[in-house]
């Protein structure tokens, strides 16, 4: 079996980070950051066995890219196959305009 690596980008990074700032610092709720980290790294596990497990984004400008979506609580995370690795690009509530925010990752 093939092993895959997973990478995070600097700008989910920054997302995540912001994510569990804001659960900790504005809701007052560290155990819902808690949650939500263990979840992050159950679905690394999970794409790094099978990372085509999610399917490409349904819009045809971020399917040309491959990118994939992993849902992740109340979040997605988005993320490119290549070769042996996954690149997590962004973290993102379902809430936020998503595709605007990962149209300025890939400029025309």
């Amino acid at each position: 079996m093939t092993k895959f690596y997973v990478h995070i980008a600097e700008t989910a990074e920054h997302d995540i980070d912001e994510t569990l700032g804001y659960l900790i610092a504005i809701k007052h709720d560290p155990t819902a950051a808690l949650h939500l980290l263990e979840e992050i790294e159950k679905k690394k596990k999970t794409i790094s066995d099978f990372p085509l497990k999610y399917q490409t984004v349904d819009d045809p400008f971020f399917a040309f890219f491959g990118i994939r979506c992993m849902p992740v609580k109340n979040y997605f995370a988005f993320y490119i196959v290549d070769g042996n690795n996954i690149y997590i690009i962004r973290f993102l509530h379902q809430k936020q305009n998503w595709k605007s925010i990962l149209k300025t990752e890939f400029p025309n």
